[in-house]
């Protein structure tokens, strides 16, 4: 259980959103393997994930705090940049499937790790935006999908 504070925001929040989408996120593999066995904190190196997809990626890309006074922040506005990998026959049909199904989680405010909902951590969904960013490695092909999510931390 991952605790969100305004000191330790950066770390705490990547966390939690990961674990928000492990405790809520479907594989789409059969067989259907552990959340945690494909819901990661950061990027892997390429070729340990030959034959292992699809992967979701989450990485904290900016947190912006403004100042409304001297000594009052506001809501701080966080962006998370969260990947999805996959490859083989229906790679673009579970890649686009895992990604619609992230910002469902993450836009509703009751989605849980298991215990804290987003809402209970003063997280809320602001927007987000997509883009397919394919590659080939190694002669296999690469379907993903990048989304950008901007979050506000409302804790004080």
């Amino acid at each position: 259980m991952i605790t969100i504070s305004r000191d330790a925001l950066g770390k705490s929040s990547q966390e939690f959103i990961r674990d928000v989408l492990i405790e809520n996120l479907t594989d789409v593999q059969s067989p259907v393997r552990a959340n945690s066995t494909w819901i990661f904190k950061s990027t892997e190196d390429e070729t340990r994930i030959k034959g292992k997809l699809p992967r979701v990626y989450i990485e904290q890309a900016s947190e912006d705090r403004t100042r409304l006074a001297p000594n009052v922040t506001g809501p701080i506005m966080i962006t998370f940049d969260i990947t999805i990998w996959d490859s083989g026959d229906s790679d673009v049909n579970y890649r686009d499937q895992v990604a619609d199904e992230v910002i469902k989680v993450l836009a509703s405010d009751t989605s849980t790790d298991g215990t804290n909902s987003l809402k209970s951590q003063h997280l809320y969904y602001e927007s987000s935006t997509q883009s397919n960013e394919d590659a080939l490695v190694e002669d296999v092909s690469l379907r993903i999908k990048r989304i950008s999510i901007n979050m506000h931390y409302r804790g004080w």
